[in-house]
């Protein structure tokens, strides 16, 4: 089953705002000061954080394995933006595996940008999140240490392998996922209900009789 992303959600409210934005000085988003050879290789994903508010990201790598999400934000409706910052990037969090999205998680402003990070080799669910619209981001946070749930994790199975929902405004964001492990395949969930900050146990969903790799 395909999850909804925000950006489906929120895609109808985007074009109007875009477009002014665009057309009002013909901003240039990715304008970078990165001295390495940029390979833009995800995005640009573009919210309307709702009021004036948008934000919009990308991942812009060095050609290599060094993931950098970087973004920019704007509170006229896209008729400037603010210069180019580094969301989250491998030099400072760690290996990323791989950048989910970012999500509305509650009233006023508040997101999730959400990831899958490895340490010591082990895959950990991580996030960091804003409280105003995406200015400014606080420090990492653990959702999942997934190996200390499932010791004998072997990979994820599916692409993505980390899919996510939130339900904007109510503090709700859930992230979910399919591995493989000695046991075989199962899916798994974990919630949190406080935009991010705190997070339930995972919870297993099923066991799966066999998983196929999406292309």
């Amino acid at each position: 089953m395909k999850i909804r992303t925000n950006k489906e959600r929120w895609q109808s409210l985007l074009v109007k705002p875009i477009a002014i934005g665009l057309l009002a000085g013909f901003v240039s988003l990715f304008t970078s000061s990165a001295a390495y050879a940029v390979c833009v290789t995800g995005g640009p994903e573009t919210l309307n954080l709702g009021g004036r508010n948008l934000i919009a990201y990308w991942d812009e790598r060095d050609c290599g394995a060094q993931t950098v999400i970087k973004y920019r934000t704007s509170s006229n409706l896209g008729q400037t933006w603010s210069p180019v910052d580094t969301l989250v990037s491998s030099d400072t969090v760690g290996f990323i595996e791989q950048f989910e999205e970012v999500f509305i998680v509650g009233k006023r402003g508040k997101l999730a940008a959400v990831y899958i990070g490895i340490e010591s080799g082990d895959p950990l669910f991580k996030l960091v999140t804003s409280s105003n619209y995406g200015r400014t981001w606080g420090s990492e946070i653990v959702a999942w240490d997934i190996t200390v749930t499932i010791p004998t994790f072997i990979e994820f199975s599916g692409c993505p392998e980390l899919s996510g929902e939130s339900i904007p405004g109510s503090g709700v964001l859930s992230l979910l996922t399919t591995i493989v492990d000695a046991g075989g395949a199962s899916a798994w969930i974990v919630t949190s209900r406080n935009s991010g900050l705190n997070w339930d146990a995972p919870i297993e969903l099923a066991k799966l009789p066999a998983v196929c790799d999406g292309d």
